[in-house]
């Protein structure tokens, strides 16, 4: 059970990881597209 718990944590530390990544990949494009004009 612990080690289950374990896991579950290590998988949000990842989705929340991953999720700051494609943010910031989309506010890098919103700028670049805002700049651009």
């Amino acid at each position: 059970m612990k080690t289950a718990m374990m896991q579950i944590q290590k998988n949000n530390f990842l989705n929340l990881v991953m999720y700051s990544f494609y943010i910031s990949v989309i506010i890098n494009i919103f700028i670049a597209e805002h700049y651009k004009e």
